[in-house]
């Protein structure tokens, strides 16, 4: 038997515990399982409350298939296992000391249902599908899948909270944001590289110059020119920030990827675009509770003015754009500054401003409603690449409400 199997079944509480003692006779009651460590050293369980012989005890479980498996596993070496309150085997074969104290034992071996043990394993064989359960979609209650659908939206803006922490600037959101933009411009093949040109370009400094001179900058620092070719030598007479910089120098043209980027989405366009929009953005506006539907309309009249002052269509700033511009910029500002500032309504606002927007149209999206699942915003889709990143490719399918309820059918 898999021990991950165990630790299911206490996780989810899906043994009759009204029926069952400790080893030792005594009476116990499971008032919170705790929580599951899957991937971090210690107990398998931490802050679980365990009533025994009517005292609550507090602290961490450890699950094994057999009881001898704490010397094995060399846990009586491991003072992390010191407080454990409850030891939960298959089978007790061995009494287990930890600092001279034997810990109190749930053997649970004849509680378990050999045929729900059968329908695991088989649940099991289709994890080797990137979706492990595709095949039983259809006889789950969509209910589940929009109450995952629903968590896994805030569990990616949470995620991307804490990454933005390596470039956040808490005491200056302005610079945070138009780094977020620069890095959103790049889109994942190039978001590295626009995220340096952010940071050795920054947005106060870039307001300051004219137009000209600001494109001037951004290009001389990327190592391109407007053709998307390698800068031989700088046109100084122009005049520029980058310039002017002490010990600074071009990027590497090598850190620029080409290689399965649409044409639309070469450098060398996108820097050109980014320009028209650090022209004519204001990025205080963003830092007020402006309604969802305001921002957006703001937004869209501000592509729309980039659009008609640029002569040259293959540098217009196209739907799809301007919605991942929202997408991995916007919203995640709205987001990040809420929760820098305690503001409730600016989170709400980011997930407002998703659920306002049509769905992303790419490979991993596109899977899902293969399969039937319903994608009516990017709301949607941002929640189900984080379902499918997330838990499905990393078979955390026991902590998906759609994978535990295909498991208890």
């Amino acid at each position: 038997m898999k021990e991950t199997y165990l630790h299911y079944l206490w996780r989810q509480k899906r043994l009759p515990f009204h029926h069952m003692t400790l080893k030792d006779g005594r009476p116990f009651r499971v008032i919170s399982p705790g929580f599951y460590n899957a991937y971090n050293s210690g107990p398998d369980f931490s802050e679980a409350r365990i009533e025994i012989d009517g005292i609550v005890w507090v602290g961490p479980v450890e699950i094994h298939l057999r009881s001898s498996d704490w010397k094995s596993h060399n846990h009586h070496l491991d003072s992390s296992y010191d407080n454990v309150i409850l030891h939960v085997v298959l089978k007790d074969d061995k009494p287990v000391h930890q600092n001279g104290i034997e810990l109190p034992v749930l053997e649970i071996g004849e509680f378990i249902d050999t045929e729900h043990y059968r329908q695991f394993l088989r649940f099991l064989e289709k994890m080797e599908n990137a979706i492990p359960c595709e095949s039983f979609l259809l006889e789950v209650d969509p209910l589940f899948m929009q109450e995952m659908i629903a968590r896994c939206a805030v569990e990616r803006l949470e995620r991307k909270y804490r990454e933005l922490m390596d470039i956040a600037i808490p005491d200056d959101p302005i610079e945070t944001f138009y780094r977020l933009i620069a890095r959103a411009f790049g889109t994942k093949h190039n978001a590295m590289a626009f995220e340096q040109v952010a940071f050795h370009l920054p947005y106060r400094s870039m307001r300051q110059l004219e137009p000209r001179e600001r494109k001037i900058s951004y290009f001389e620092l990327s190592g391109l020119n407007e053709n998307g070719r390698k800068r031989q030598k700088h046109d100084k007479s122009e005049g520029s920030y980058f310039s002017d910089l002490p010990n600074s120098q071009q990027l590497q043209p090598s850190i620029w990827i080409y290689g399965g980027v649409r044409p639309s989405a070469h450098p060398h366009i996108r820097i050109q675009q980014f320009c028209s929009l650090i022209d004519l953005l204001d990025l205080d506006v963003f830092l007020s509770d402006m309604p969802t539907q305001e921002l957006l309309n703001s937004f869209d009249e501000l592509i729309r003015t980039i659009n008609k002052n640029e002569p040259i269509k293959r540098l217009h700033i196209s739907n799809t754009l301007k919605h991942q511009l929202l997408i991995n910029a916007v919203s995640l500002f709205l987001f990040w500054w809420g929760k820098v500032n305690l503001n409730p309504i600016l989170q709400e606002n980011a997930l407002e401003l998703l659920s306002k927007l049509p769905p992303e149209d790419n490979r991993l999206v596109r899977d899902w409603k293969k399969r039937n699942v319903r994608v009516d915003s990017a709301l949607d889709s941002q929640a189900l690449i984080e379902l499918l990143q997330q838990y499905c490719m990393r078979k955390k399918c026991l902590s998906c409400s759609v994978g535990n309820k295909v498991l208890n059918r």
